[in-house]
């Protein structure tokens, strides 16, 4: 297994996952790209604080990925400025949303592997052949392939790909990307209801949650040796990112399906030291229950997988949830 974790600027969690499966951490320091995610679980906001940590990160053995994800830059002066900083870290691999920043940093040197992010919305190997020419090498898919381990495999096998494992975005949500945008714009980052669409879905449409593009533990034997994965949550405290990296670590599922999503409220938030906020309003019996094993039978015996099918006539999933919450 090759697993990517999220730096939320913890460096003893780094030394604590050292010599295991995790090959890499990926962060960002908001003093270096004004477009990293700012967060109270962030100690290294400063630009020394972080050159330290990511040394740090290379002193365990591990490598490091800086999530340059902006895709609002567009002044080339600015953007440069902040293609030196970053430089001067030393990663490992650069994450890129967009090719702007991406051509203006082939120059740099040392030159670091340049990794396409989820956001460009990679469903194709062509896309991956395109930005090739612009000097990536590493693609990270869309989240809208990441149930689907054989399409992956005979679509993506002449290229490096990484699969998100834990990301709870909507099925095919058209605001995804525009989340990701105004998370990376500060000015506006506050007044925007992060949470609007997480509570609509828990409180009206549990059922969507079991739709949305997450991968079990115990489903990552199905996926070719080369293919890379990514925990997601860098912006969560340090006892979450834990909880999930051991489950996926182990490919151990867990008993109530939050327990590995970095939303929302799970088992694990009545810890008194928990330090993060759920989301209001009361959590649907579904999701504190066991997994029904039949919906994940039913993924793999379809004839016509899920992603081509009309979910309102289908209502599978539906039917599930409107029996978890009976009573």
């Amino acid at each position: 297994m090759k697993l990517w974790a999220p730096f939320n600027g913890d460096i003893n969690l780094v030394k604590e996952y050292k010599g295991t499966d995790i090959v890499g951490w990926f962060g960002s320091c908001p003093e270096i790209s004004p477009s990293a995610r700012e967060t109270e679980v962030l100690k290294t906001k400063r630009r020394q604080d972080f050159f330290e940590a990511v040394h740090e990160i290379h002193r365990a053995g591990m490598k490091f990925a800086y999530t340059y994800n902006s895709i609002v830059d567009n002044d080339t002066t600015e953007t440069m400025a902040i293609l030196e900083d970053i430089s001067a870290l030393r990663p490992d691999r650069i994450i890129f949303a967009s090719p702007f920043p991406l051509i203006l940093a082939r120059d740099m040197k040392p030159k670091p592997v340049f990794e396409i992010s989820t956001i460009a919305e990679i469903i194709n190997p062509q896309q991956c052949v395109e930005w090739k020419k612009l000097g990536a090498t590493k693609f990270t898919l869309s989240t809208r392939l990441s149930r689907f381990p054989e399409m992956i495999k005979q679509g993506f096998k002449e290229h490096d790909v990484k699969v998100m494992l834990n990301e709870v975005c909507n099925l095919n949500c058209i605001f995804r990307k525009t989340h990701y945008i105004l998370q990376s714009m500060n000015v506006v980052f506050d007044k925007y209801p992060r949470n609007y669409c997480q509570k609509l879905t828990m409180q009206n449409w549990p059922e969507q949650i079991l739709k949305n593009n997450w991968v079990l533990p115990s489903q990552l034997k199905l996926y070719s040796s080369n293919v890379e994965f990514k925990v997601v949550g860098r912006t969560q405290p340090s006892w979450r990112i834990k909880q999930w990296l051991n489950y996926y670590l182990t490919e151990k599922d867990p008993v109530d399906i939050m327990d590995i999503l970095p939303w929302g409220k799970g088992v694990a938030d009545t810890s008194p030291d928990a330090g993060f906020a759920p989301i209001e309003g009361s959590q649907p019996k579904l999701l504190k229950s066991k997994i029904d094993p039949r919906f994940f039978e039913f993924f793999k015996t379809q004839d016509v997988p899920c992603y081509a099918k009309n979910c309102e006539e289908c209502g599978f999933c539906k039917k599930i949830a409107k029996e978890y919450n009976k009573g």
